[in-house]
């Protein structure tokens, strides 16, 4: 099928290249999840931790394999933007220099989350009301105030750490802990994440029994079923997805 020439832009400068993308992780896993990473086939070299979570250099096809794989980051964040600012106008024109049609769709108003640290723009929702500005006049720079737009339902992250903004896109939607197995909780439950962390540094493998000593809402044990089945986190249809040199993941460009 021949491609338009919005289409081939989306190729040329989005699925076919890499990107740096931040898995975010949950305190004190960090390392876990550069192993799992690692473990899963993607470069080292393009791979590091850092405070939060694990930088990665891939393509949006390996991410989106990272979302379904992956049991211990949080979500999965795509950078789109870096820039310095420490004036609202320039917060804006930084953010309109970001090729928005590139992410969202025509009349496509984000969910935006700020939070900002040390920064001379500290007024979180000045910032997002500027954010979402900026966005609908990019997207539809020939509309006026009454035409019709809608929630596309993306949400941006927007981060300052001494006036040092990050833009990202959210690319996992919910929580990635949220297996969407269980049917009702107990309180206080046990996150996944921790559970699927916790499984592999006791060193569990699929040919292992596993005795759950903590039954409240059987979280290490559907963790454990997943393993011995090669069930992916992230879906609850079997994968092939083995580990290492013969990772599903590894085959993906990028």
């Amino acid at each position: 099928m021949k491609l338009n020439a919005f289409e081939k832009r989306i190729k040329r400068r989005v699925t076919a290249r890499e990107h740096p993308f931040f898995a975010v992780c949950p305190p004190g896993l960090t390392q876990a999840c550069y192993n799992e990473i690692t473990h899963l086939g993607l470069d080292p070299e393009k791979t590091a931790v850092t405070a939060g979570g694990i930088d990665l250099l891939c393509k949006p096809d390996t991410c989106m394999a990272l979302n379904l794989s992956l049991g211990i980051p949080s979500r999965i964040l795509m950078r789109i933007g870096q820039f310095k600012a420490t004036h609202f106008s320039q917060f804006e024109k930084k953010m309109a220099a970001v090729e928005w049609d590139l992410y969202l769709p025509p009349k496509g108003i984000p969910n935006i989350k700020v939070h900002t640290k040390k920064s001379a723009l500290y007024h979180s929702d000045a910032l997002a009301q500027r954010a979402v500005a900026t966005i609908t006049k990019y997207l539809s720079p020939d509309e006026t105030e009454n035409d019709e737009t809608h929630n596309s339902g993306q949400t941006i992250y927007i981060r300052a750490d001494h006036d040092l903004f990050h833009v990202s896109l959210d690319t996992s939607g919910d929580l990635l802990f949220k297996r969407g197995i269980k049917t009702s909780v107990t309180s206080a439950p046990l996150r996944e994440t921790l559970a699927f962390a916790m499984l592999g540094w006791a060193g569990f493998t699929p040919g292992d029994i596993l005795m759950d000593p903590m039954c409240g809402c059987g979280t290490f044990s559907l963790e454990g079923a997943m393993i011995q089945m090669n069930i992916p986190p992230g879906s609850s249809d079997p994968l092939p997805l083995s580990p290492g040199p013969d990772s599903a993941i590894k085959h993906l460009p990028g």
